[in-house]
């Protein structure tokens, strides 16, 4: 067997095999193409073989007619793959381009068998007399091979995506291997003479092209082609030095030897060659590894979260030279994953948190490992159900997201990185993703040693706090107690000089016969004083009662509390901030008292809280109608209701206002620690419906959840457990 027939039938063979490979791995309209052409090409291979092994002319013309054929098909599924790489396919003029190009295939195929295309084939020596409408098949090969490089050439220049750079790289150098192995099988046709090397150009073509189309994370083409110019190099010296050896002494031993022992040094010689022309190609990226790397490793001694957050974007930033980059953490209290930290971008972007059933969080729990979003665009997703691939595409963009990269601490997902395009447009390499995995690693580590720390410092702080509170409760008792003496007094006398000596003193007025004008005048003012006197010295003593009521220590979560007596607590603290007629409170209460298994001082303190709240909040509403920001009903007036009723054993709540509402990413965030919707005049903490929640959530089985409307209002859900018998009896054999 002849080297022609062994080549030819290697480049169809793995021309056909390496076609139906990419198919199976990705079945999608582009490796269908792909395997489409490929069996183009392993006809014509297949064919050379049948020229070569024909015994006569005619069998060897008609097996050069079928190759003929395998060479007019390559051509329209070569342009159609390279028109949907460049994104043109789905245009209306490209669709009609590929068709026409299958047409007149067709056509070439009807003519290649007549004398007009191909006169003879002569196989002693081989020779190919070609009729004048061969050279319109020329033409349309070299008119498609321009506008395929002519549209490729323009795609590149017009994208911005380093990823899709890099494929057109791989396509340009496959299209040049390519043509050069067309080159020199025309050239074998004019003289059989020449080594048939032209399917060695075959198989390296088609590597490079099924690389390109399927492989996810392409290889730095530098680094590729210095490889295999280094491999090139080390083995011709290997293998060529013993056969030059060989061939001037004619000692095919000592050849032999001398190969043998090349050979032991070859591999030994192209890794340290591989290596010190990959540190110089790659010399700046290298060093910016160490740095980050060296970097990295402190983040462990640093204790305060924000600190941290900050420093991770910083040397993300830095060293990998990302445009931009962010934090993401879970957080138990609302179970989201939380924007932590964000660099070289507005502070207010959006999302600014996501929920476990969002597809980022579920494709990262199910890939374990960082997400490209280029990869994702290319090779979309079509075996996962569980993924929306239109929203997580959506979520990258949102997040102009490059990479998305993990931090599991075991099997749990505790929070990602984010990073957009590097400064100089190149790709993220393989080693750029590797180095993020272990910088995610480390962050996990020094994420979970920070948190350690800050809870323990909250510990101790709360414990303080704590002890700060029970010891102000105490005084706070003490001093109401002292203050509503004084108000008893102040009312005693008050009521004292108004039943006793009002009346003697008007008795004597009139013994006198004094009938002037202001003394009368003065003693209907001093009646009316004293009245009021009592009143407000009775509401004066009601407060302080209440007081001393929620300064006092109530034990457990399980205690009879009165709605009604917590209702009437937090309105006579509220009377101290403002007049309780501009809340518009109205009930829709069932007769009965309504008995919670709870704690009393944490009970007022919440409807405190939501009563307060909604009070701003209709205030609010009238300043935004004052504004004229928005449109409200002519008789508008403050409103709130307050709704209970007994279900499966909870006593349902709802605490309803019609001030002005919230936006629906306030809504979701409203638990959150430290967020707030009030303006920056009157600002807190933003701890308080943080604190409310868990103050809820304290007692068995206790939920609040809100809903809300801009504009149109806010209502509070809450459920509190009933006390019952059961709880009665338990305190019974408690006490």
């Amino acid at each position: 067997m002849n080297l022609h027939i062994i080549n030819a039938l290697s480049a169809g063979t793995f021309s056909l095999l390496l076609g139906l490979l990419v198919y199976l791995k990705t079945k999608k309209d582009i490796t269908l193409s792909f395997f489409l052409m490929n069996i183009s090409i392993s006809i014509w291979n297949f064919a050379d073989i049948l020229i070569v092994l024909s015994p006569n002319n005619t069998l060897a013309l008609f097996a050069d007619r079928i190759a003929n054929i395998g060479a007019f098909f390559i051509i329209p599924f070569f342009i159609k793959i390279n028109l949907m790489i460049t994104e043109s396919y789905s245009k209306g003029f490209y669709k009609k381009l590929f068709k026409y190009s299958i047409i007149f295939s067709v056509f070439l195929s009807i003519i290649n068998f007549t004398k007009y295309f191909l006169k003879s084939v002569s196989i002693n020596p081989f020779r190919e007399e070609i009729g004048p409408l061969y050279y319109l098949f020329i033409a349309y090969f070299v008119f498609f091979s321009f506008f395929v490089l002519y549209n490729v050439l323009r795609y590149y220049l017009k994208i911005n995506s380093p990823v899709k750079k890099l494929q057109l790289k791989y396509i340009f150098s496959g299209f040049y291997v390519g043509i050069i192995g067309v080159l020199i099988y025309f050239a074998t046709l004019l003289n059989r003479e020449i080594p048939p090397i032209h399917y060695y150009f075959e198989i390296l073509y088609l590597s490079i092209f099924a690389y390109a189309i399927v492989k996810h994370r392409l290889m730095d083409i530098k680094i590729v082609v210095t490889r295999a110019g280094i491999f090139l190099v080390v083995y011709t010296f290997v293998l060529g030095l013993p056969f030059v050896f060989g061939y001037i002494t004619n000692n095919w031993i000592y050849s032999t030897i001398l190969m043998a022992i090349l050979a032991t040094f070859g591999p030994v010689a192209y890794s340290k060659l591989r290596r010190e022309a990959e540190n110089i190609i790659l010399q700046e990226e290298k060093i910016a590894h160490k740095l980050l790397l060296r970097t990295s490793k402190e983040m462990s001694t640093v204790r305060e979260l924000k600190k941290l957050f900050s420093l991770i974007t910083h040397i993300i930033t830095k060293y990998m030279r990302a445009t931009n980059a962010a934090v993401y953490l879970f957080d138990n209290e609302t179970n989201k994953y939380i924007l932590k930290d964000i660099r070289f971008k507005n502070k207010d972007i959006e999302p600014l948190f996501f929920g476990k059933k969002d597809e980022i969080i579920a494709y990262l729990n199910i890939k374990k490992a960082p997400i490209v979003y280029e990869e994702l665009v290319f090779h979309p997703l079509t075996d996962n159900e569980e993924i929306v691939y239109e929203k997580l595409i959506l979520q990258f963009k949102e997040l102009s997201a490059a990479i998305v990269v993990p931090c599991f601490s075991k099997d749990f997902l505790l929070g990602f990185l984010i990073l957009d395009n590097k400064e100089s447009g190149q790709i993220y390499t393989q080693d750029d993703l590797e180095l993020l995995s272990i910088l995610a690693n480390q962050s996990v580590l020094a994420i979970e040693n920070a948190i350690f720390y800050e809870e323990t410092g909250k510990s101790l702080a709360q414990q303080f706090q704590e002890h700060r509170l029970r010891s102000l409760g105490k005084m706070g008792s003490g001093m109401a107690h002292q203050i509503n003496n004084r108000f008893n007094l102040i009312s005693t006398t008050a009521e004292l000089s108004y039943l006793e000596y009002l009346p003697r003193l008007k008795s004597q007025l009139n013994k006198t016969n004094i009938k002037d004008e202001l003394v009368n005048n003065l003693t209907d003012k001093l009646d009316k004083y004293l009245k009021i006197i009592k009143t407000e010295a009775h509401k004066g003593g009601e407060i302080a009662r209440t007081l001393t009521s929620f300064s006092r220590n109530t034990e457990g979560y399980e205690s009879p509390v009165v709605l009604d007596e917590v209702i009437k607590g937090s309105l006579n603290l509220l009377s101290c901030k403002f007049d309780l007629t501009e809340l518009g409170l109205l009930y829709e209460l069932p007769a009965g008292d309504f008995k919670v298994a709870g704690n009393l001082a944490q009970l007022q303190d919440v409807f405190f809280n939501l009563l307060d709240n909604a009070h701003d909040a209709q205030k609010k509403k009238k300043e935004e109608m004052g504004w004229g920001k928005i449109q409200l009903e002519s008789d508008f007036k403050p409103k709130i209701i307050i709704r209970a009723k007994r279900e499966n054993g909870f006593l349902k709540l709802e605490i309803e206002d019609n001030g002005i509402g919230m936006m629906p990413a306030q809504v979701d965030q409203t638990f959150i620690p430290f967020f707030t919707t009030k303006a920056s005049a009157m600002k807190g903490t933003g701890l308080g419906l943080y604190v409310i929640k868990r103050m809820v959530e304290s007692h068995r089985e206790g939920k609040i959840e809100v809903k809300s409307e801009y504009g149109k209002g806010t209502t509070f859900f809450m459920q509190l457990p009933t006390y019952t018998e059961k709880e009665k009896n338990e305190n019974n054999i408690n006490s």
